[in-house]
């Protein structure tokens, strides 16, 4: 029977098909939304509201390339200050004045129906960006949550 010799390369070729799977794993799971036994609030505790994508709408399918359905996740903590049992309404996050350029990003994703995702507590939520209304004149409205 013929021994299966083990050179430095075979070892070389395992660490450059191992170390992509773990860092996709690590970058995956670190921010990942908060699973089932992290669900127990006091009132006034923090929960955290986790901004995920912007993407293209999906009902307007069209066959996808493998590539495109392992874009995947990227959790960020949005800055939301979210309490539990603790009502807010009308709070303002930030303000920006757009330039032109971004004015016509938003139009552009807007008139496209690209969408948001966001996490809250492992509630998903998912909404059009802005809604593009068919008057005479083209209006764009981008939505407040």
């Amino acid at each position: 029977m013929a021994r299966r010799v083990r050179t430095p390369l075979s070892f070389f070729v395992l660490i450059l098909i191992a170390l992509p799977t773990l860092v996709f794993a690590i970058r995956t799971l670190r921010n990942a939304p908060l699973s089932e036994e992290d669900r127990q609030y006091n009132e006034g505790d923090y929960i955290p509201l986790f901004a995920n994508k912007v993407y293209s709408n999906q009902e307007d399918s069209r066959k996808r390339s493998f590539k495109e359905l392992l874009a995947g996740d990227c959790y960020v903590n949005s800055q939301y200050e979210l309490r539990f049992k603790m009502g807010t309404t009308g709070k303002l996050l930030c303000e920006k004045n757009l330039t032109r350029e971004e004015v016509a990003k938003f139009r552009n994703a807007i008139g496209n129906k690209y969408m948001y995702e966001m996490y809250f507590d492992s509630i998903h939520l998912s909404k059009n960006i802005g809604d593009d209304t068919k008057d005479s004149f083209l209006r764009l409205h981008l939505f407040k949550s």
